[in-house]
């Protein structure tokens, strides 16, 4: 096998060596244009024609056919100069680069003869049929992101055909997991290496593109299973540019017996303010230049709790008796302040700085900061009355990166980035672990202060303490040369070093009055301190990629590439944990080995009429297992088998996926479109973790190990129609459906308990994916008068999720089939409304938002008794249920939170969507 990756390797090794005599370069942040100059009156090519990007230092020149190819061009609208000896100059405003895109401009241009002026014309607008369009990826521009009512950019996002969001907002494409979508910045993978999330953050002002590749996605990208998302920032221009856009409000609803805390419409609730600053850096000729953004966003959210109970009112349960704070006054310690429980202060900042060192030479620093400080997940419905008692999560990232652009001549250039991206994140109550305010509770478990019954802590901290950091070092080499008027070469790779540290523990007392320190449960201290976790880890993964676009003409593209892919987790597991559970899992232990991949790629696209494009991809996709997963429990700390450990495994394989994908476009009219794709995705050596058993009583050993198990497929098709304003027209807007289902392996915990010892196969079933939505349907509308006014909307429907249904133990035994029901059905509509003014070279508008305009209830969270959100089965099975805490209420209600809470017990608004929120805002421009 190992000669086998060598063979590969060397051939690998081979093909970089030949494409280098081209000087080959490439880079997956820029655009192409090409096209023919020809003749006005002859209709003959015209060979040595100059065209020129106005405003940049990029430019070719046409060859004996006439045909020319300007490479590297930064996404957006640029002006082309058409230049010649004895023809009038044509200058082509408004020629639109896209992404990984080629934009065609053909000219023919008039000889000098015949007396006019310079000829200024506007470029016909970008087809709305993409030639080169193999696979399905969308462009989504700055100047879209800024039309519609949303202020992050996975609302555009998951806008796109095929794209979901899950009931807590994470977005899944084609019915992937999560964190099977690769994320870059400019070309730089910005994955968080703890779960493959997106690591930082970016504002929707910073971006000038965003580029969404679904599925078949090209070889150039890797380690992601379902799809690639990459952000373009803004650059700065010749001119100096500045803008600040400031917005406020707050939900304004209409149930407010079922939302406590927003009787009153507070306009500052939420507020969040944001402004860019671009433009040449004096002094330096315009060869220097720089663009800041900054976001700042404050929001008390909607979720509300009261100030009855402080960390220092200990709960002490005797029989049917309750004891406030007995090392106190005995009496609640709280003020009665309503206190937002989902409160969010938020910091984002990018800076890029560019410098050309010589015409075909350029530097260029990119720089992204985010800060976010929110209550821990999980902590609403515990600490609703004791809201001093929660720990919050603070998450600081920063990515670097520097690189060097340079052009070799009209159809090579090369692009070599260094970057560095630094994750922290820590969940506490306190910075100090030491710190004298942390509050022992009864026996140091903070549950022994809820009321009977009830989820609710009537003190007590929340004495859980977690800190992630990673730093991943990135180096990455990109090549691209127009080979020839049909090959476009692309060949590169990269090199990453991750530094992942993790720690996890319970702070623990010596005694409940609290008098004594905290202390951290170190194994040292106390080997029955089996809890703590830490571990620091130093992976590394490597890619190398192979990519020829064939242009065979202007309608037939076809891309043929390979991936290889390298990770080594660089990590001691043990192979056999069943065999050793009495000898020791922790004596057992080998070096994991490294991972190779080889990933095949290939999409093309033909036309069947004039306005009408096939296309069809097929590919080979990789990912590495989450870090997070196969470093868990590193000390194989067994627990004694009192209770069930679980264990990661650093010898996984990747999970892998095959995927095929064919679509139609079909251009309906000049401005409409029409489009159809249809897919297919194959999983396997999916991440799950399994529950093991060692021996053959009935007390044996049981655990759970992390392991490539699972399968998956994903099967379904989308259908899109997408207007664009008519010349002077006001209307513009899309409307898609998504028909899909995924679905994954099931296997019945007991069947496998018995199949594994009498070392059979276990049977495993198809069962609707947690995340799965069936049915998706987005509609974006836009109205607008240029640099008058507009008005936007999107409206979205999506089905349930499904989920296993269940009844009360004593209702009945009937077992439900996993997954086999789902949630209800959501709907919602956003709308936005702007006026535009005008005050010399000040522009500036007046917005206003309004989000779930119907104040609708989507259940996102629900009883699986019954379903839905705000009831639940328990209610009639046990109408008795707070009987005692009630009697103690109504004799001493002084001592508790207001019994309406225990009315609604069953009532969750927290399980709900945000209900109706209006926002109010301005914004400035100045040129």
């Amino acid at each position: 096998m190992r000669r086998k990756y060598a063979l590969v390797l060397m051939i690998y090794f081979m093909i970089l060596v030949l494409f280098l005599q081209f000087n080959t370069v490439f880079s997956a942040t820029t655009g192409k244009l090409s096209g023919t100059v020809t003749d006005q009156e002859t209709g003959e090519p015209l060979p040595g024609a100059n065209i020129i990007v106005v405003g940049t230092n990029l430019g070719a020149a046409s060859n004996a056919q006439g045909l020319y190819t300007i490479l590297n061009i930064p996404p957006g609208k640029y002006t082309i100069l058409f230049r010649f000896i004895g023809y009038h100059e044509v200058r082509v405003e408004n020629v639109e680069i896209n992404v990984d895109f080629t934009s065609h401009l053909d000219y023919a241009l008039t000889p000098s003869t015949l007396e006019m002026d310079e000829v200024v014309v506007l470029a016909d607008r970008t087809p709305l049929v993409r030639n080169d369009l193999t696979n399905t990826q969308v462009a989504v521009t700055s100047e879209t992101i800024e039309a519609l009512p949303i202020d992050q950019l996975n609302q555009i996002i998951r806008l796109q055909p095929g794209i979901t969001t899950d009931n807590s907002g994470e977005i899944h494409i084609r019915g992937g997991r999560s964190n099977e979508i690769a994320t870059q910045i400019n070309g730089i993978s910005v994955a968080n290496p703890f779960d493959n999330s997106q690591a930082v953050g970016i504002a929707t002002n910073a971006v000038q593109e965003v580029s969404v590749s679904a599925g078949t996605f090209s070889a150039e990208y890797g380690n992601a299973l379902s799809g690639v998302i990459n952000y373009v920032t803004k650059e700065g221009g010749n001119n100096i540019n500045a803008t600040l856009r400031a917005w406020s409000g707050d939900h304004a609803t209409n149930r407010k017996d079922l939302f406590f805390g927003i009787d009153e419409f507070d306009p500052l609730n939420e507020q969040r303010i944001e402004g860019t600053v671009g433009g040449p850096i004096p002094g330096t000729n315009k060869k220097a230049k720089f663009f800041l953004s900054a976001v700042t966003q404050k929001d008390k959210g909607w979720i509300y709790g009261i100030d009855v109970y402080k960390p220092t009112d200990i709960l002490v349960i005797d029989g049917d008796s309750l004891v406030f704070d007995p090392y106190g006054d005995g009496v609640p310690s709280g003020n009665g302040d309503i206190v937002p429980m989902m409160s969010k202060n938020a910091w984002n900042a990018t800076a890029k700085l560019s410098y050309e060192i010589m015409p075909r030479l350029k530097l260029s620093y990119d720089l992204v900061f985010d800060y976010t400080k929110l209550p821990g997940s999980g902590q609403f419905r515990n600490f609703r009355f004791n809201p001093d008692g929660r720990r919050f999560l603070y998450k600081k990232n920063i990515s670097h990166s520097i690189g060097l652009t340079h052009v070799l001549n009209d159809n090579s250039f090369y692009t070599l980035k260094f970057a560095g991206n630094f994750t922290s994140a820590n969940n506490r109550v306190f910075d100090d672990p030491f710190d004298e305010r942390y509050v022992a509770s009864y026996e140091g478990n903070v549950n022994n202060n809820l009321f009977p019954q009830t989820d609710y802590l009537a003190g007590g901290h929340n004495l859980d303490r977690d800190e992630d950091e990673s730093a991943s070092y990135i180096g990455k080499l990109d090549f691209v040369s127009q080979l020839t008027p049909i090959h476009e070469l692309r060949f590169g790779g990269d090199y990453v070093r991750h530094e992942l540290q993790r720690e996890s523990y319970t702070l623990l007392h010596t005694d409940i009055s609290g008098v004594s320190l905290p202390i951290i449960p170190y194994p040292e201290l106390n080997p029955e301190f089996t809890e703590y976790q830490y571990y620091k880890n130093k992976p590394v993964q490597a890619a190398a990629y192979f990519l020829d676009k064939m242009e065979l003409s202007k309608s037939f593209i076809l891309n043929v590439g390979f991936r290889y892919e390298y990770f080594n987790a660089k990590a001691l597991y043990n192979p056999d944990l069943i065999g050793t559970v009495d000898s020791g899992v922790a004596e057992n232990l080998v070096a994991a080995e490294a991972k190779h991949m080889l990933a095949p790629r290939v999409s093309l696209s033909f036309p069947i009429t004039d306005q009408g494009i096939i296309r069809f991809s097929y590919g080979h996709f990789f990912q590495n297992p989450p870090l997070e997963q196969i470093y868990r429990n590193p000390r194989f700390e067994d627990l004694d088998f009192i209770s069930t450990p679980s264990f990661g495994n650093p010898n996984l394989e990747p999970e892998k996926s095959i995927q095929y994908e064919l679509g139609l476009q079909q251009a309906l009219t000049e401005d409409l479109k029409f489009d159809l794709t249809a897919y297919y995705k194959d999983v396997s050596n999916l991440i799950q973790s399994r529950r093991l058993v060692a021996g053959e009583a009935a007390a044996s050993k049981e655990f759970n190990v992390i392991t490539n198990i699972s399968y998956a497929n994903v099967k379904g098709f989308t259908i899109s129609l997408l207007k664009r304003p008519s010349g002077n027209g006001m209307l513009s807007g899309s409307i898609d459906y998504t028909y899909q289902l995924a679905e994954g392996a099931f296997e019945d915990p007991l069947d496998f308990f018995l199949d594994v010892r009498s070392d059979r196969e276990t049977e495993q079933t198809f069962v609707p994916l947690s995340h799965d939505r069936t049915n998706t349907l987005n509609s974006v509308l836009t109205l607008a008068s240029a640099k008058k006014w507009s008005a936007s909307g999107i409206a979205s429907f999506w089905s349930g999720t499904p989920y296993t249904p269940s009844l009360p133990a004593n209702l009945s035994r009937v077992e439900f089939e996993n997954n086999s029901a789902r949630r209800p059905l959501n709907f919602n509509v956003d709308l936005r409304f702007e006026k535009f003014f005008k005050l010399n070279a000040l522009k500036y508008s007046i917005f206003l938002q309004i989000n779930n305009v119907l104040d609708l209830d989507n259940e996102r969270i629900i009883h699986t008794s019954t379903g839905r959100s705000l009831n639940s089965l328990e209610e009639v099975n046990n109408p008795t249920r707070f009987d005692v805490l009630r009697s103690q209420m109504s004799s001493n209600p002084a001592l508790f939170f207001p019994e309406k809470f225990l009315d609604n017990y069953y009532q969750r608004e927290d399980w709900l969507s945000e209900p109706r929120e209006i926002r109010l805002g301005m914004s400035f421009s100045l040129n």
